[in-house]
């Protein structure tokens, strides 16, 4: 029986893809493992506040302030320096070529990768137009605000 010959060879340029791909997967998997794991801790701490509350016999005014310090605190540890850069250009409704404008970016995958949606998946900006997210009218701007 003759011997097998793959259709390739494995060179060095291969093994160093291979490699680089391996790497990013276990980078991928820790960071979503890492955000499960705190919003896990979010979860079990606004829970932990609320039964030690409701044990007390304290307000519902009380309660919802400590959940509300407690989310806040935990919140803001997931907070990349891109996301804080772009939080801190955003006023008031702004086009995504205004924010990328305004901070010297020119790839937009990139922009939009490592900017925008880390922002929108933490709630921390919104869009204008939630019924049509690809428009090209959308804008962006701060969350939780009195917007117009």
């Amino acid at each position: 029986m003759p011997e097998y010959r793959p259709p390739f060879q494995i060179t060095g340029r291969i093994l160093s893809l291979v490699a680089e791909i391996s790497e990013a997967v276990g980078r991928l998997t820790e960071q979503i493992g890492s955000e499960q794991a705190l919003r896990l801790r979010r979860v079990n701490q606004v829970l932990t506040i609320q039964g030690s509350l409701a044990i007390e016999g304290n307000t519902l005014s009380h309660m919802l302030r400590m959940i509300l310090d407690a989310i806040r605190s935990t919140s803001t540890l997931q907070v990349t320096p891109q996301v804080k850069k772009l939080l801190s250009v955003i006023k008031g409704e702004m086009t995504r070529a205004q924010l990328q404008g305004l901070l010297g970016l020119s790839d937009r995958k990139s922009f939009r990768e490592r900017y925008l949606l880390p922002a929108l998946r933490q709630g921390l900006i919104e869009i204008t137009i939630p019924d049509k997210p690809n428009s090209r009218l959308q804008r962006y701007r701060l969350a939780g605000k009195d917007n117009p």
